[in-house]
């Protein structure tokens, strides 16, 4: 279950970047061990430390507050491997069609061996593409 979850280190850096949503995990402020939302209910709130997103909210927080759009892609011709691509739009996207659009950042052709890998990776990469743009 942990694998649904982003990993300290990106909980932090989605910190900084402005990510302030309601989450179904924390990190424990002395151990950084990952608390459910369960574990949460029973635990004084001085010991719980910095939110843990689910990857799947992330990739949805990305879209709406930054228009990054991602795309994990899976081969299967001699083994299941994966990558990941990435786009950004600026604008309203019901304002054209998706001919107009014209928003690549670019693939990310690295091949991953786990989906959890590829999705890991990907928020890195999103983490850094704000990081970037914001200076």
């Amino acid at each position: 279950m942990e694998t649904l979850f982003v990993s300290y280190d990106q909980s932090l850096s989605l910190k900084e970047l402005g990510f302030n949503e309601r989450c179904l995990g924390a990190y424990h402020s002395d151990s950084n061990r990952l608390m459910t939302e369960f574990e949460m209910e029973n635990t004084p709130k001085h010991y719980i430390g910095i939110k843990a997103p689910l990857k799947t909210q992330i990739f949805l927080w990305f879209e709406t507050q930054h228009q990054l759009y991602s795309e994990i892609l899976i081969d299967c011709t001699t083994y299941p491997k994966y990558c990941y691509k990435i786009k950004k739009f600026e604008g309203n996207p019901n304002d054209l069609t998706i001919e107009d659009w014209g928003w690549e950042i670019g693939n990310h052709s690295e091949l991953y061996k786990s989906r959890n890998d590829v999705e890991s990776s990907c928020i890195d990469k999103l983490i850094e593409i704000i990081r970037t743009n914001q200076k």
